[in-house]
């Protein structure tokens, strides 16, 4: 599998550091076997990638900023787009800062960034939404029926990923799959039943961010 790798710049102004200090981090995909999935306009067949966004926040929870967000997940999340307001769920729930300057084309072979992100101690909490439209399986499908949940053009829910970050210590860290969104509206809340979910597991084989 080919990697993907996003560099960022970020700004960290702690008391461990002599004033501010610039860290580059290294963000890298690694994409897995559904990380392309086809979808169906009519007679035409799309090869479909993901949306995604990734966000701080503190240690205790609260949010900081967006990083990135692919382009159109963030033109749904400006528009309010009811039928899309379960792509990134997490994301657009927490979300409460300016975005313009963060959103992008969706990830694809090679992209980089550079940003600036603030930390108040030295510890953020690194987070990774990633949602494929169109996934369905045998328990999350388009229409609910036979008592399965109806997702619309959803199909499986987002994924999340997360790791908590320390600026004075630079090192690999590996992103874990800590659980997914709703489906049908926006909430915070991340579920931790995985059991129903099956190939939105393999969008990412593994996501790395590495503080240099």
């Amino acid at each position: 599998m080919k990697k993907i790798i996003i560099i960022f710049i970020l700004l960290s102004s702690v008391s461990a550091f002599s004033g501010s200090a610039k860290n580059q981090v290294e963000f890298t995909f690694e994409k897995g076997s559904s990380w392309y999935h086809e979808i169906k306009a009519g007679f035409i067949k799309i090869k479909g990638t993901p949306q995604v966004a990734l966000w701080t926040e503190t240690t205790d929870g609260k949010f900081i900023e967006t990083v990135y967000v692919s382009k159109k997940a963030y033109k749904w999340y400006k528009k309010g787009t009811e039928d899309r307001l379960d792509v990134l769920p997490v994301w657009q729930s927490r979300e409460n800062s300016d975005v313009d300057a963060v959103s992008g084309a969706t990830i694809s072979e090679e992209s980089s960034l550079h940003r600036e992100i603030s930390s108040a101690d030295g510890k953020i909490i690194m987070f990774a939404e990633i949602n494929n439209s169109f996934d369905y399986n045998d328990f999350y499908t388009e229409k609910g029926d036979g008592g399965t949940v109806k997702t619309g053009v959803n199909g499986q829910p987002s994924l999340i990923y997360s790791v908590e970050i320390d600026f004075g210590v630079k090192k690999q860290y590996k992103m874990n799959l800590t659980g997914h969104g709703s489906i049908g509206r926006k909430s915070g809340v991340i579920g931790t039943d995985m059991n129903r979910i099956s190939t939105a597991k393999n969008i990412v084989r593994s996501i790395y961010v590495t503080v240099k």
